[in-house]
């Protein structure tokens, strides 16, 4: 019995590249994950708001323990030495002796202790705030790694449809060159035409075979890097849906991109930067600031608290003020240090403004530019078709020679090449732009 390949088929038109990519990026699974470190920060700083409760127990044993006794009671007697009946010899009464463990063999001691901070001069409201905004700092950077997946795979796959393009270019060429060879052919047989114009027919059937081949195992080829971007498995088939004129490129970004270039992800990553910043320059300057933390403790030990050998309890309440006072001007350097880097990023902030406008503007022109040249290759390829079926009515009729056909056929050729490349650079202009305005930071698509 014949075992089976079963190969896994995977239909893409480009929006479905782009879906899949985001769902099985690495780039955005060690975000997630790293988004868990975050969310403890998150959770440690909202725990500073909570009182912590502490619960401790002792045993000790000592080698040579000691013990006092005390009298509980005494006894007076007359004092006869004296005159005055009131003078009397108090002495303890033996009777009344009490035992108390000074070193006692066994000692056992069992506490549990509450602490809340009642005034922290907003410390633990600013780290808080901190380590909220660094969940939503998370969020921007999650966002700008999906859109900069997003314009890679986009980028990409107008390579690989431009490439398509060029197999089935390629592939009528060589169906056309077959037909060709074989009308040379029967017209050889017929002594109609030269060996050298026979043999010639068959050396460019084969060179076209020769292109077509090529330019099928480089569309193959960028299929399974392609595959490596999307993350997908290597046994499984990917067949292509979409064309590269079918294919839409939003071309909004062009008519909002001086009102949305100031939020592109890089931009807004840095001013989020410095908001974080900012909380952490309140904290550090509320470091020398007073304190205050209510405490509440509960001792079960034995000996008790009362210094009786037996089991006993007591309990405190306390108030506790902290103030670092003087700490050598270490604070103040670290809050300088804070303020220098707020400043350094003002100054990114800026620089970044700048490029961006820049950035925008040569997009700008690169698509003008591939718009103009769109149309310049729409209409030429519109000659050269023209040009090539009034040669290839001609050189059926025996009216040309196939040298002269040969030439107009790879003129047109040519303009059909010509025509796709400018499609797809005119798309992935498009395709600039909204990188520009959307992510920032240098194309690696281009």
């Amino acid at each position: 019995m014949m075992d089976l390949l079963v190969i896994s088929l995977v239909e893409l038109n480009m929006d479905r590249a782009v879906k899949i990519a985001r769902e099985n990026s690495i780039q955005v699974e060690t975000i997630d994950i790293r988004r868990k470190s975050i969310e403890g920060d998150y959770i440690k700083a909202r725990s500073a708001f909570m009182p912590s409760i502490k619960l401790q127990g002792v045993y000790t044993y000592n080698a040579n323990p000691a013990e006092l006794n005390f009298p509980t009671r005494y006894i007076g007697y007359p004092n006869y030495q004296t005159p005055d009946p009131n003078d009397l010899i108090v002495v303890p009464d033996t009777t009344s002796l009490i035992t108390i463990p000074l070193r006692p063999r066994h000692a056992f001691n069992f506490q549990a202790t509450l602490q809340q901070p009642i005034f922290t001069w907003f410390r633990d409201i600013n780290a808080y705030r901190l380590a909220r905004h660094q969940m939503e700092v998370h969020e921007v950077e999650r966002e700008k790694t999906l859109l900069s997946i997003e314009y890679q795979v986009r980028s990409f796959y107008l390579e690989l449809l431009g490439v398509r393009e060029l197999v089935s270019l390629k592939k009528k060429t060589m169906e056309d060159m077959e037909e060709v060879f074989r009308s040379t052919s029967e017209r050889y047989e017929k002594g109609l035409v030269s060996r050298l114009e026979y043999l010639q027919a068959k050396v460019e059937l084969e060179n076209a075979r020769y292109d077509y081949e090529n330019a099928l195992k480089l569309y193959r080829d960028m299929k399974d890097n392609l595959k490596v971007l999307l993350n997908l498995p290597p046994d499984e088939e990917i067949e292509i849906t979409d064309s590269l004129q079918g294919v839409v490129i939003d071309s909004s970004v062009v008519e909002h991109a001086d009102s949305l270039l100031s939020e592109r992800y890089d931009i807004r990553f840095l001013k989020e930067q410095r908001k974080s910043l900012r909380y952490l320059l309140d904290i550090q300057k509320s470091a020398t600031k007073p304190s205050i933390i209510a405490q509440a403790n509960y001792t079960f030990s034995r000996p008790a608290p009362n210094l009786l050998s037996d089991w006993g309890s007591t309990w405190t309440v306390s108030l506790v003020g902290v103030w670092n006072v003087f700490d050598g001007f270490r604070n103040r350097g670290e809050v300088k240090k804070i303020e220098a880097q707020m400043e350094q990023v003002d100054l990114s902030v800026r620089f970044a403004m700048n490029q961006a406008r820049v950035e925008l503007d040569r997009a700008l022109r690169s698509l003008d530019i591939a718009r103009k040249n769109l149309h310049k290759m729409e209409t030429n390829l519109k000659m050269a078709k023209e040009m090539f079926d009034s040669a290839k009515e001609q050189y059926d009729k025996g009216l040309i020679p196939l040298i002269k056909f040969r030439d107009v056929q790879r003129a047109y050729v040519a303009a059909q090449i010509g025509y796709d490349m400018a499609l797809k650079d005119y798309k992935k202009s498009l395709l600039e732009v909204w990188r520009v305005v959307r992510i920032g930071g240098e194309s690696n698509g281009r």
